[in-house]
């Protein structure tokens, strides 16, 4: 991970954990498992899981990494939990998706 997409992700999560309702454990160990995400966490009862990435070039890739992390993300998905690619084009978006959630009334929507 970039010193840049390190740091975006860092100051992304500190904004998260100021919401109601959402807990973000500490980082995954570097050396997990292939594509798992790199932050996974609960908002509101909900999972969520989020890959950084430093920028939209990156985050549109399509090389095996990438295409592996996807796939994780979609099976997550399907199991009704929310997940996103974030980078810095997208995450005021992805941070409001994020407090909608947190504010929900208690269901699972």
């Amino acid at each position: 991970m970039s010193k840049k997409e390190a740091r975006f992700e860092k100051d992304f999560l500190e904004k998260v954990q100021g919401l109601d309702r959402v807990w973000v454990p500490f980082k995954m160990e570097s050396l997990s498992v292939r594509g798992i995400p790199d932050r996974i966490f609960c908002v509101n009862g909900i999972f969520v899981a989020i890959e950084f990435k430093k920028d939209k070039k990156e985050a549109t890739k399509n090389t095996g990494r990438i295409r592996l992390q996807r796939y994780i993300l979609e099976e997550i998905a399907k199991a009704g939990g929310y997940t996103a690619i974030v980078s810095p084009d997208n995450a005021v978006a992805i941070f409001d998706d994020l407090k909608r959630i947190s504010r929900r009334g208690g269901e699972n929507e």
